[in-house]
C-alpha cells in the first residue's frame, strides 16, 4: 500500500479502527469491571494472559482521540455532530435506567433521572465528558495545525508527548521510594482527561497533515506496535516480581499500564497509521460503513452507569478458574458477545430517531450556533 485515501474520501480504515477500538474497550471493561484481574494472581501464567489482553486493550483510547484528530484535522467542526452526540447519551442513559426501574424498583432515585438529562456536569461518562469540552476547542487546535509551520507543529506535539508521557516515567522510583508524590505531574488524571485528548487530537492532526502513514513500511508499523507492547507487558512483570521480593507485596507493577504511558502511545500511533493505509473492499468495506456509526453506541450501553455497576462488576470473574487458553477464549467471546449486541441495540435506537426525525430537530437546534460559529470563521478552514 503505498497511497492513502484522497482528502475527501472517507477513510474506512480509520472507520475499521475506531471499531476495532470500541471492542477493545469492552474488552478492557471484561477484564477490569467483570473481574477476571482481580481473580488472577499475578505471575500465574493465567494471570499474565489477562494482562497482555488488558495492555493491548488500552491502545483504545488513544486510538480513539487520535483518530479524532486525524479524522477531523483541515475540515469543518459541524456543531450539529455534538448535538446529536447528546441526543444520543440522554436516550441511552434514560433508557437504562428506565429499565432497572422496572427490573429493580425503588433501586433508581431521583439523581439517577436527573443526571440522565446533564451527563456532562454530572459526569456519568467520562470520555463524552472530555471529549464535549475538547469539541469546542477542536476549530483552534485545526488552526493551530493549518497556520504553525511544520517545525512548530513537530515540537508542539512532541513536548506534549514529553510532558504529558514521557516526564512522569521518572518517577517510577517509587518502586524503591514509595514516599514520592504520584507521578500525575500535569494532572491528566492517567488519561482520563481533556488535556490528554487535546494532545491525542493534535498528535493525529499531524499525522495526517504530514502524512507519516507513507513513511514507515507496515512491517515496521507492526513490529513496534508489537515491541511497544511486549515491552509494556514486561516492565510490569518486572516491577511487579522486584516489589514482590523486597516488600513481600506487588506495588507500581502498573506503573506503565495507563493511557499516557509511552508504550502505549507508541503502540496506539502505530495502529493509527497501520489503518490510514488500510483500504478495506468489498464486503468488508460494506461491514465497515454499515456498523462504524453506532461504534459510540457500543460505548454508551455497556458504561452506562447502572449497567457498568451492577450487571458488568464481577460478572466474569469466573472465567479466571480455567486455563489460560480458555481465560483467553472466554474473554475474547465475552467481549465480542457484548459488542455485537450493542452494536445491534444502536442500531435500533438510530432506526427509532430516524423514524421519529430526531436527528432533523437536532440539526436545526445546531443550526443557529453554526452560523455564528461560521460568521466568526471559527468553525474551521471553511466555514
Amino acid at each position: 500500500m503505498t497511497e492513502l485515501p484522497a482528502e475527501k474520501e472517507r477513510n474506512l480504515g480509520l472507520d475499521a479502527l475506531k471499531l476495532f477500538s470500541m471492542f477493545l474497550i469492552v474488552l478492557l471493561h471484561v477484564l477490569g469491571q467483570g473481574g477476571v484481574l482481580t481473580a488472577c494472581p499475578f505471575g500465574t501464567v493465567r494471570g499474565e494472559t489477562a494482562w497482555l489482553l488488558e495492555i493491548i486493550g488500552y491502545c483504545s483510547v488513544d486510538c480513539f482521540g487520535l483518530a479524532s484528530g486525524y479524522v477531523m484535522a483541515g475540515r469543518q467542526v459541524h456543531y450539529r455532530r455534538i448535538v446529536g452526540l447528546w441526543l444520543q447519551v440522554v436516550f441511552w442513559m434514560l433508557a437504562g435506567t428506565a429499565v432497572f426501574a422496572v427490573l429493580q424498583p425503588g433501586t433508581v432515585g431521583l439523581s439517577d433521572w436527573l443526571s440522565c438529562l446533564f451527563p456532562v456536569v454530572t459526569k456519568r461518562y467520562w470520555y463524552f465528558t472530555c471529549y464535549f469540552g475538547l469539541f469546542f476547542f477542536m476549530p483552534l487546535l485545526n488552526r493551530a495545525l493549518e497556520t504553525l509551520p511544520r517545525a512548530a507543529c513537530r515540537r508542539l506535539v512532541l513536548t506534549a508527548a514529553a510532558l504529558f508521557s514521557l516526564l512522569p516515567c521518572l518517577l517510577v522510583l517509587r518502586v524503591f521510594l514509595p514516599a514520592l508524590p504520584h507521578p500525575d505531574v500535569f494532572v491528566t488524571n492517567s488519561g482520563y482527561s481533556l488535556l490528554w485528548l487535546a494532545a491525542l487530537y493534535l498528535t493525529g492532526g499531524y499525522c495526517k497533515k504530514y502524512r507519516l502513514a507513507l513513511r514507515w513500511r507496515c512491517r515496521t508499523l507492526a513490529l513496534a506496535f508489537l515491541g511497544a507492547i511486549a515491552l509494556t507487558w514486561l516492565s510490569r512483570y518486572a516491577i511487579g516480581s522486584l516489589t514482590l521480593r523486597l516488600y513481600g507485596e506487588t506495588a507500581e507493577e502498573n506503573f506503565f499500564v495507563s493511557y499516557t504511558a509511552p508504550g502505549i502511545l507508541l503502540a496506539s500511533v502505530c495502529l493509527l497509521l497501520l489503518a490510514a493505509r488500510l483500504r478495506p473492499r468489498g464486503l468488508w468495506a460494506g461491514l465497515i460503513r454499515f456498523f462504524s456509526p453506532m461504534a459510540f453506541g457500543v460505548y454508551l450501553i455497556h458504561t452506562q452507569p447502572l449497567v457498568f455497576e451492577r450487571a458488568l462488576k464481577g460478572a466474569f470473574a469466573g472465567f479466571a478458574a480455567h486455563s489460560a487458553p480458555l481465560l483467553a477464549l472466554l474473554t475474547l467471546a465475552a467481549a465480542l458477545g457484548i459488542f455485537l449486541a450493542c452494536l445491534l441495540l444502536d442500531g435500533l435506537r438510530s432506526r427509532l430517531f430516524r423514524l421519529l426525525r430526531l436527528d432533523r430537530l437536532a440539526a436545526r437546534a445546531a443550526d443557529g450556533f453554526q452560523k455564528k460559529a461560521d460568521a466568526d470563521g471559527f468553525s474551521g478552514p471553511n466555514g
